[in-house]
């Protein structure tokens, strides 16, 4: 009974495809051939497009860690030229303020002498010292920039590389930039200002 109907299913299917036209029967072997092709283009185009989604989500996470990198060496820059500056503003009052003072008569003028210059020289290892670290700081800062200007623009932009310690100048380098070099020069005045009031003072 089922082998039967089974076989009376197959005519009537038969009958329907021979009734169809050329063109149809064709097109349906056609689309069947290409399937696996039409539907391994589909899958590699999702997982491009998720790959592209996902590498622009990456750049720019790394452009806003990269800004925020440079922002917090800026940051600890600023901090620190607020320090030294306090320094500076501080031992620059002490120096003015101690030369403008009655120094009593009573006092070795070595003792002066000597404070003075160890002054003039703690001061200027001082700048010397937040030279060096400001600078190593800028060269960090703008390398952080860069490098988040080169992921916006790779074509417009050289790749920056990262600067080394022999690109750091030296703390010796101080008296050849301007900024330091006034502090230096004004501290010495001031002690010398200091030194030459007290060997009048005491003469």
């Amino acid at each position: 009974m089922v082998p039967s109907s089974l076989s009376k299913v197959r005519e009537i299917n038969a009958a329907r495809v021979a009734r169809c036209p050329p063109i149809f029967l064709y097109c349906v072997d056609a689309i069947s051939a290409a399937l696996p092709q039409i539907v391994f283009l589909i899958s590699s185009l999702g997982r491009a497009i998720a790959q592209w989604v996902r590498q622009t989500m990456d750049d720019k996470e790394r452009f806003d860690a990269l800004m925020q990198l440079a922002n917090f060496r800026r940051e600890i820059r600023e901090a620190r030229r607020n320090i030294e500056w306090r320094v500076t503003l501080t031992t620059w009052a002490a120096l003015g303020a101690a030369s403008l003072s009655t120094i009593p008569r009573d006092v070795p003028q070595c003792y002066i002498l000597i404070g003075a210059l160890l002054v003039l020289i703690f001061h200027i290892l001082w700048i010397a010292h937040h030279f060096r670290v400001h600078e190593e700081e800028r060269l960090l800062m703008y390398y952080y920039k860069d490098r988040a200007e080169y992921l916006l623009l790779p074509a417009e932009i050289t790749e920056p590389s990262r600067p080394t310690r022999d690109d750091f100048p030296k703390a010796l380098q101080a008296p050849t930039y301007p900024v330091p070099l006034a502090e230096m020069i004004t501290t010495l005045f001031l002690a010398a200002v200091l030194c030459g009031m007290a060997l009048v003072h005491l003469r």
